[in-house]
């Protein structure tokens, strides 16, 4: 059975294979290149060292960008970075959390453990019109 949460957490895990992919693509080519340098020599060993060098380098970048896209991924109680909490001095990240950094959702969860707690955490992230006041003419 699906939980309320279930597509959420299917996203992240998502992103968690995606950057053990690049991860994994970044090794292999390393090992590649490295294999490469002792076979081949002369202009055909160059253009694949170069090709090499920015599949890796690629690959590294994909990296991060994926590690951004984790550690901004969004809480499915309160709305806020899962794995960032921006306290006064700055942002506090932990990418190994076993819940949410900002109201404690344990990771994982299919159903809301505090359904209270939840209600108040939307009520406070949506913006309310009856707080809004209309000008008068």
């Amino acid at each position: 059975m699906d939980g309320e949460y279930s597509q959420q957490w299917d996203d992240l895990r998502r992103i968690q294979r995606r950057a053990l992919t690049a991860v994994i693509a970044a090794m292999a080519i390393w090992i590649v290149v490295s294999l490469s340098s002792r076979f081949l020599s002369g202009r055909l060993g160059t253009a694949v060292g170069f090709a090499l060098f920015f599949g890796f380098a690629a690959s590294i970048v994909k990296f991060f960008l994926v590690m951004i896209e984790y550690v901004e991924w969004s809480c499915p109680r309160c709305y806020k970075p899962f794995h960032r909490m921006q306290g006064k001095i700055g942002n506090w990240i932990n990418p190994v959390a076993g819940g949410c950094v900002n109201c404690g959702l344990p990771k994982w969860v299919d159903s809301e453990p505090d359904p209270q707690l939840q209600r108040e955490l939307r009520d406070k992230s949506v913006l309310k019109l009856t707080d809004v006041k209309r000008k008068s003419r």
